[in-house]
């Protein structure tokens, strides 16, 4: 093809080809990141007029469908959208980079039972959404379902419906039909071949897709039962454990009342099939094990700056053990005593998976009680007593497990992972370089000793980390977040979004990335762009503690501070000790004015973290600004615990410049913003703050340039209203030296910035009264002098009442 699609989508290659259309990888050259995406171009069977219509119609009602599944399940492509283009349907969707099904059994053969299990178990999580959404796939099939490299989650793609909207045809009476089915031969029942799908039908498709993992052949390969119609494959699965052939043969009955009606139903089977199976053994030493979620505090602008789980969840290696006289299993009660701790470790995985951390937490320890020297379940329960908080017991998990096994490099990183989280950053990159000595390859280390490295104000360090991490998962997100949020600290903010735009490419359903992106777009000046990547964000799932926060984050910057609230309580029902929540927490109570749960929440951050530099920001800030009790010496003391922690730290540099500003103690504020400025030199705050120590120091020159750039950062970042200050304090200045046009300039625009200032129409009209402008004057003071009135301001109100009288009013 030549050209763009729809004048924005390059394409790249095909990829499909079907009776229905076509499928191109193309390139979206209209997003700053040129995202990949999936084009289905698709068409209509019958090409009149009518049909067209009735499948335009159709098209556009499946795609609303397409769209909101898509947005609600991460298992399901996104729709980005969706058009129709010489007679051709498009359905532009999102790239899932990964293997089909199909492709990981031609390239490594089939599949034991235990990784069929659990390859059913995640596909079943995302059947249970569709239909209870009262949608039947019509699909599914080994080709349909791809593992997404980026976390080995299963992904269902190319769904049905649509492609029925194609086959619309129009009958003898004259009304819409569709005379072809939908489905592939084989993998389709007796009633979906009829045009009757019911829920059942995609579970029989189910299960002849797995047993094509577990056999490598397709269902036409495969003799038939002449009596019974009924597929011959049990030969090929003798290997497997009586209750899963059982469980298959089920599903895949020829009539749908002999099946599992439900997902339901057939998830409960599984269940009792996992628990009663006798043929699986240890993990392989080798296995890789799923490292726990790590996200530390948010920044000191309340941004959650911090990770998103990198998921790493590897195909388990199961050993096999051939039992019994002709390769059959033999069930007995002291081999399924003897494989226990086994299927502990795997129910302790699959509910760590769904969230469900108590029952995680009881597996794993069950599993280590019936095999002490587990090391795998060892693991996994330290960085589930991390994700609930308890981390003096994940300490000494790890501890014990590291005098077992000192050369445990994933012991060396989790439990760097709970010295960060309670303020041990030095501490946490001693860890970090055991966990690095041992596996030099380990990017998740890389990721968390990089945010060490941050909260100490070691920016340069934490790059070389975080490109590092980039360099060896380049499809993973948590490198280009991390990245993204030292650029944000050093005011890049562009090259922010520009990392945040690769880590959404990498990995779209990334809530962090998406909470993250939303706050730079928002200081850039893009509150649409913002706002979509937080209402996207809110439509992620949640399993940690840190989701919650982060997704409270977001609904906080959408003003739903009482859903925000929610969320955060939500995290810290999960996790107790989790300082971001606390903080955060309470910064939404200090914008609806409750200052004492605030300073409460802020406290018990700092209980957790003694060296939170968002904590200290955010409770020296509550104290410097708390209206009538101001006490810039408490703010003060907050101020310089933080940068005792990070010397370099911009945000804290600017409010302990302000509360010494407050203080009068200009050299010294002087020097703090000086240093904030050589760190961000972008922050139109820093300017501003040192703009007002050159006005007092009667440096007006220098305060002019400072505010001049406050005013150009500001207008670049399509943020005006941010620059009132910065206006009326350079009238102030400009008044100084004589230049009372440009100073009138500069109070017009503070005052159509903010109608309601009342210093600003005071210095106006004084201004005023010295061009000899008696009249403005008036009028300006007058609506100065009702300003205070109203804000209770008397000795300010008084005082203007005696320049009117000056000028011969009241």
């Amino acid at each position: 093809m030549v050209g763009l699609v729809n004048g924005r989508y390059q394409i790249l290659k095909a990829l499909n080809e079907g009776g229905f259309g076509k499928t191109f990888l193309a390139e979206d050259v209209q997003m700053p990141s040129r995202r990949f995406c999936v084009i289905k171009q698709l068409k209509p069977v019958l090409n009149n007029d009518r049909v067209q219509k009735i499948v335009l119609e159709r098209f556009q009602r499946e795609a609303a469908i397409l769209e909101r599944i898509g947005q609600g399940h991460p298992q399901i492509p996104d729709l980005f959208a969706y058009f129709e283009e010489e007679g051709q349907f498009n359905l532009v969707q999102e790239w899932i980079e990964g293997q089909t099904l199909t492709e990981i059994v031609t390239a490594q053969g089939s599949l034991n039972e235990a990784e069929v299990i659990k390859l059913l178990y995640q596909i079943l999580n995302v059947l249970n959404y569709i239909h209870g959404h009262n949608i039947i796939h019509r699909d599914i099939k080994p080709d349909n379902i791809i593992v997404r490299n980026a976390d080995q989650q299963p992904c269902l793609i190319d769904f049905g419906a649509v492609k029925e909207v194609m086959a619309t045809q129009i009958n003898a009476q004259g009304q819409p039909s569709r005379s072809i089915v939908i489905g592939t031969l084989g993998f389709m029942p007796r009633e979906q071949a009829a045009g009757r799908p019911t829920f059942a039908s995609d579970l029989y498709s189910l299960g002849l897709t797995a047993i094509y993992l577990l056999t490598g052949k397709f269902p036409d390969q495969f003799e038939t039962d002449s009596a019974t119609g009924r597929l011959q494959w049990k030969q090929d699965c003798e290997h497997l454990s009586t209750p899963f052939r059982s469980l298959l043969d089920q599903l895949v009955k020829p009539h749908p009342k002999h099946r599992f009606a439900t997902v339901a139903a057939m998830r409960t089977a599984l269940q009792s099939v996992a628990q009663a199976s006798t043929v699986l053994s240890h993990p392989s030493a080798e296995d890789e094990v799923a490292p726990a979620s790590s996200e530390p505090a948010s920044t000191e602008s309340g941004l959650s700056t911090a990770r998103q789980p990198t998921s790493k969840i590897q195909k388990p290696k199961w050993q096999w053990i051939g039992l019994g006289v002709g390769g059959a299993a033999i069930a007995s009660a002291s081999l399924f005593f003897l494989f226990r701790p086994q299927w502990h470790y795997f129910w302790g995985q699959q509910a760590a998976q769904s969230g469900n951390w108590q029952s995680a937490t009881e597996n794993f320890e069950q599993a280590l009680e019936l095999k002490a020297d587990y090391t795998e379940a060892a693991l996994k329960l330290g960085e589930t007593y991390a994700e609930i908080g308890k981390y003096p017991e994940a300490i000494a998990q790890f501890d014990t497990l590291l005098k077992q096994q000192p050369k445990t490099a994933a012991a060396f990183r989790e439990r760097g992972e709970i010295r960060f989280a309670t303020g041990g950053y030095q501490a946490a990159i001693s860890d970090y370089n055991e966990a690095l000595t041992l596996d030099p390859k380990d990017a998740e280390t890389y990721n968390h000793r990089g945010d060490a490295q941050v909260e100490l104000g070691k920016y340069e360090a934490a790059i070389a980390d975080y490109r590092k991490a980039i360099r060896l998962q380049p499809n993973q997100a948590q490198g280009y977040l991390n990245l993204g949020s030292v650029f944000f600290v050093q005011g890049k903010l562009e090259a922010a979004v520009k990392e945040l735009d690769k880590a959404i490419q990498a990995e779209s359903n990334h809530l962090s990335a998406h909470v993250n992106r939303g706050s730079y777009r928002s200081v850039l000046g893009d509150p649409e762009g913002a706002e979509q990547d937080w209402e996207k964000a809110l439509k992620l799932p949640v399993r940690t503690a840190k989701d919650y926060a982060s997704r409270g984050y977001a609904k906080s910057r959408l003003d739903r501070k009482q859903d925000a609230i929610a969320d955060y309580n939500q995290a810290l029902t999960i996790n107790p000790q989790l300082t971001r929540a606390h903080t955060n927490l309470g910064g939404v109570f200090y914008e609806q004015g409750e200052i004492e749960q605030a300073r409460q929440s802020f406290d018990q951050a700092l209980q957790i973290n003694p060296n939170s530099t968002s904590a200290y920001l955010l409770r020296g800030e509550l104290r410097a600004y708390q209206g009538q009790q101001a006490d810039f010496e408490g703010a003060l003391q907050d101020y310089d615990r933080a940068i005792a922690i990070n010397p370099k730290d911009p945000f804290v540099l600017n409010n302990r410049c302000g509360a010494l500003f407050s203080l009068n103690e200009l050299q010294r504020a002087l020097a703090d913003c000086n240093k904030g400025l050589e760190i961000n030199p972008s922050s139109a705050a820093l300017y501003t703050v040192r703009g007002n120590i050159y006005l007092r120091l009667k440096q007006y020159e220098k305060a002019i340039q400072d505010y001049g750039r406050t005013i150009q950062i500001n207008d670049t970042r399509k943020s005006e209203v941010r620059s009132q200050a910065a206006y009326s304090n350079r009238a102030s200045a400009r008044i100084q030296l004589k230049d009372l046009d440009g100073a009138l300039q500069d109070l017009n625009d503070a005052l159509r910035i903010k109608p309601d200032a009342a210093e600003d129409y005071y210095k106006r009209g004084l201004l005023y009264s010295v061009q000899n402008k008696r009249q403005d004057a008036i009028t300006d003071l007058k609506k100065a002098a009702d300003l205070y009135a109203k804000q209770g301001r008397t000795d300010d109100y008084n005082n203007v009442l005696s320049v009117l009288r000056s000028l011969g009013e009241g």
